[in-house]
């Protein structure tokens, strides 16, 4: 198996593909659903899109969950990407990883499906586990097996973490941080908030909240939110950058 380098956030499924990606001739009919979506730029080109669905609410049990769909497009000089992905958390602090799904159309290549579930324990009030994969393409099967820590987010679940945050001075998320397309948990990650930052956004000047996530295994990351905790922004090693938009940017988007 090879792997491809992808946006962070694929993730957000950065939400986030286990294996290489790359070209499918699928493509978002004229009737879009309704969700958060991005547009994905690579060193100031336009070159994807992030949707983001929640289908389900936040709510007060104990076992609460919550379930995601993410499609994702990159589309650049090195690799053309269509990547749709499902994700079950729990609703709790650190939206700890239930099960993923993931449908993953390769150029020249067949369809590839990944499908993950987590064994979960709670010894002490803090949920950890094994995540058990299975990977398919063609007739070929890979089964892999990972430890899920106590305190563990995946790069998926970020997007729906970071508007949780406080923007307080000083505030700091400790975590650990699974990377769902590399298959690794990287220990010791933090986000940190820095305070108002004031950046233009399409000729526009914005006073926006920032936070910065820090930890081994990834470059720079930062996020900017506006007043109601809505993710306006991110940026991966100041070159791949997330950022809001509306359905007919990205259907204009997909007809270039």
């Amino acid at each position: 198996m090879r792997t491809t380098k992808t946006p962070f956030l694929l993730t957000l499924l950065s939400f986030a593909v286990l294996f290489s990606l790359g070209y499918t001739s699928g493509r978002p009919t004229a009737t879009i659903p309704m969700g958060t979506w991005y547009l994905l730029s690579i060193d100031n080109q336009p070159s994807g899109y992030l949707h983001v669905l929640r289908k389900s609410s936040p709510d007060a049990s104990s076992d609460a969950k919550l379930d995601f769909e993410y499609e994702m497009l990159t589309n650049s000089q090195s690799q053309r990407v269509l990547v749709k992905m499902q994700t079950v958390c729990d609703d709790d602090a650190y939206l700890f990883p239930l099960s993923v799904t993931a449908d993953i159309d390769e150029r020249g290549q067949a369809p590839a499906t990944l499908k993950a579930t987590v064994d979960k324990e709670v010894p002490y009030g803090a949920s950890k586990g094994t995540m058990r994969i299975i990977y398919r393409k063609s007739d070929k099967i890979y089964n892999l097996d990972r430890d899920i820590p106590e305190h563990t987010v995946s790069d998926a679940a970020l997007l729906e973490i970071i508007p949780r945050l406080p923007f307080v001075e000083g505030t700091v998320f400790k975590f650990n941080f699974l990377q769902l397309n590399k298959l690794k948990v990287r220990k010791n990650h933090q986000i940190r908030y820095l305070g108002l930052d004031t950046i233009t956004i399409n000729n526009t000047t914005k006073s926006l909240h920032k936070f910065e996530q820090k930890g081994s295994g990834i470059k720079k990351m930062e996020y900017w939110l506006d007043d109601n905790h809505q993710l306006i922004r991110t940026l991966e090693d100041g070159k791949e950058e997330l950022l809001l938009s509306t359905p007919a940017d990205v259907k204009r988007l997909v007809k270039n």
